[in-house]
């Protein structure tokens, strides 16, 4: 299904975009200019252009460009796509991404204009739009990669300890409890994570915990108490010091920003930049 579907010129240039992960898989479309993701390890690739991406939600990740210069972009979320994408995906990483020519470019921008009205007001027909889309990203993506490889052992580890976590956070569990569920000691724990996601359990824990609470708010009038309670939160006030730190608001503030079936600035980037 699809969550969350924007357009627009973006300024990644001069204000580049800190990593951060999705809770979606997010197709992101640079259908003029030059951008190029930046991750938290290693040097971001070279901008280019026009291209389309595809990130898993678990890979962190922001944006950057041409000093000076702006690009156009068209941005999908999908809560699935295929398998054989999410296999890609995996082989290279937690990514993958194809070039466009002119006219796949001006067919993305045109897609996205058309849905994106609908899924504001939630018009009955989004569902089969949003699968429209889903088909012809897919079928961008597929048509120019390799077959992809099995995801490596470590990459799979990692994926257990985030299933696993995101519905147990309400037992307050901790890094030793994480190793313990994929079988490795602390220590190799955290050479998984820094290998895979370039952060240390602890740093990922946090990460999740606050996209948990983000879901939970997102649902409907939960009571903090009960957010802070199932994501793990001591206290409401814990939860709000957190949600401040993380992005600017209270819950209650985020609450009402971004509402049920809305993306926020823990969800995905992109909705975070089109609220400042």
């Amino acid at each position: 299904m699809l969550t969350y579907v924007s357009s627009g010129p973006r300024d990644f240039g001069d204000r580049p975009m800190a990593p951060m992960r999705r809770p979606h898989w997010e197709f992101y479309a640079v259908l003029r200019g030059r951008l190029a993701p930046a991750f938290a390890a290693g040097a971001p690739p070279r901008p280019a252009g026009p291209m389309l991406w595809l990130f898993r939600p678990d890979c962190a990740h922001g944006w950057c460009g041409d000093p000076g210069a702006r690009a156009t972009i068209a941005v999908f979320h999908f809560d699935e796509v295929p398998a054989a994408l999410a296999r890609a995906a995996d082989a290279g990483g937690g990514w993958c991404a194809a070039r466009l020519d002119r006219a796949q470019a001006l067919r993305l921008g045109r897609l996205a204009r058309e849905i994106q009205p609908r899924w504001w007001r939630e018009d009955p027909l989004l569902e089969f739009q949003g699968g429209r889309a889903l088909m012809e990203l897919a079928l961008l993506l597929l048509s120019s990669l390799p077959v992809a490889r099995p995801a490596p052992p470590a990459t799979l580890r990692v994926r257990a300890a985030e299933d696993w976590l995101r519905t147990h956070f309400n037992e307050r569990p901790g890094v030793r409890d994480l190793a313990r569920l994929v079988g490795v000691s602390p220590p190799h724990l955290r050479r998984l994570f820094l290998s895979a996601l370039g952060c240390t359990p602890k740093e990922w824990m946090s990460r999740v915990q606050l996209e948990v609470a983000a879901d939970l708010l997102a649902r409907g009038d939960r009571k903090l108490e009960a957010v802070a309670a199932e994501s793990g939160f001591s206290s409401c006030s814990t939860l709000c010091h957190a949600f401040r730190v993380a992005c600017g608001l209270t819950p209650t503030e985020w609450r009402e920003a971004f509402g049920e079936k809305r993306s926020s600035p823990l969800r995905g980037c992109e909705s975070a930049h089109a609220v400042r």
